[in-house]
């Protein structure tokens, strides 16, 4: 049996599709399985044994362009099984006029209805359970039904070797020496002292401010005396919100708030996490001591590679923890802190009509601040 799955949006959301290749591989061992995706989650596959061929559609090329490439493909490569799962629907077209016998996967949209014959009808922003399962049940079609006991076998897992890790842990160092001591610098990487905050995200989905971001980073730093380095993850999609928390910082220093103790403030890098790949960042967020951001792709890696995590979520319904939160959600290693109101919205927020917009201050940086300490303190 030879399987193509199409999962060609975010970084996160093939994480969270990548074990449905662990799942046919456990029923079907000599299946090949390929992937299509889009370049920024190429750096996922290339410790995954379950996976056979990873095929990268460029999103930038005409809708044609793409479209004539993906059935070219679809027929050299004569794949039994095409599943989609998510992001542009042209492979779905493309998978009909390539012959592909059983086209199955997620039934949501019109273009779904006209191009799968096997598809799975789900309604996703109901959210009645979590992107994972949604997921593994789009495999029914292939006699693959699996009970939550278990799915827990294949839960998103990120592999690195301890040559990456090395690698991307002695550029990290040697970029830190331009503005450090060695012994400093050895405390904070050789001895995994340093917490990672990455405050930005694209999209739509509600996000704490920024500015408490950074009364976390200075709260937890006076809490801690100064023992942590505070990586602050980026990359070029989140200038906006690095360039706020750039001048926040500043603005507070500036003021030399009595609300923080001034003799211990935030020793903070700037981690651009794009300069050197996907590889190197997971590599880098493998040795962290905490990860604490919002519902993002890098969130979805530290929980893969098994981290602490302090992840920040919306109350809206499909932005909720409960369909995109971290899974395996182990309470040893991982908190969600989602603002204590009522909302009733489903999909998008109500903005000044709320009688709680703004909502995600509610969050608060002490409850942040008492939450981050726990589980610097455990002993996960």
């Amino acid at each position: 049996m030879r399987v193509l799955i199409n999962r060609t949006d975010a970084i996160g959301d093939t994480i969270l599709t990548i074990p449905m290749a662990k799942a046919i591989k456990t029923q079907h061992p000599d299946a090949y399985i390929a992937f299509l995706i889009t370049k920024p989650s190429l750096a996922l596959f290339e410790k995954e044994s379950s996976v056979n061929e990873v095929i990268v559609l460029d999103r930038k090329r005409s809708k044609l362009s793409q479209y004539l490439l993906v059935r070219k493909i679809f027929k050299k490569k004569k794949y039994d099984v095409y599943i989609y799962v998510g992001g542009t629907h042209l492979p779905s077209f493309a998978a009909i006029f390539a012959g592909i016998r059983v086209r199955c996967g997620l039934k949501s949209r019109w273009p779904s209805f006209l191009t799968l014959n096997s598809g799975v009808r789900q309604r996703r922003s109901s959210v009645e359970t979590h992107e994972f399962h949604y997921n593994l049940s789009l495999l029914k079609p292939l006699g693959i039904d699996l009970g939550l006991e278990e799915r827990a076998q294949f839960y998103p897992e990120i592999k690195l070797t301890d040559y990456e890790i090395g690698v991307a842990q002695a550029a990290l160092k040697k970029d830190l020496m331009l503005t450090r001591n060695s012994s400093q610098v050895a405390n904070y990487i050789d001895d995994g002292n340093y917490i990672i905050i990455h405050p930005g995200m694209t999209g739509h989905t509600l996000n704490l401010p920024i500015s408490d971001y950074v009364r976390v980073m200075f709260k937890i730093a006076g809490s801690f005396k100064s023992r942590y380095l505070f990586l602050i993850s980026y990359t070029s999609s989140d200038k906006k919100q690095i360039d706020a928390f750039k001048s926040e910082v500043e603005q507070l220093l500036v003021d030399d708030d009595q609300e923080f103790d001034s003799k211990y403030r935030p020793d903070i890098y700037y981690f651009d996490g794009g300069l050197r790949g996907l590889r190197d960042y997971m590599g880098v967020v493998s040795g962290t001591k905490l990860f604490i951001g919002p519902s993002t792709g890098p969130l979805h890696i530290a929980n893969s590679l098994r981290k602490k995590i302090l992840g920040i979520y919306s109350p809206i319904l499909v932005q909720s923890s409960s369909r995109w939160g971290p899974i395996p959600r182990e309470e040893e290693r991982v908190k969600i802190a989602v603002p204590n109101v009522v909302c009733g919205e489903q999909k998008n927020c109500m903005g000044s009509d709320c009688p709680y917009y703004e909502c995600m201050e509610r969050v608060g940086v002490d409850h942040l601040v008492a939450e981050a300490t726990e589980l610097l303190k455990s002993n996960y």
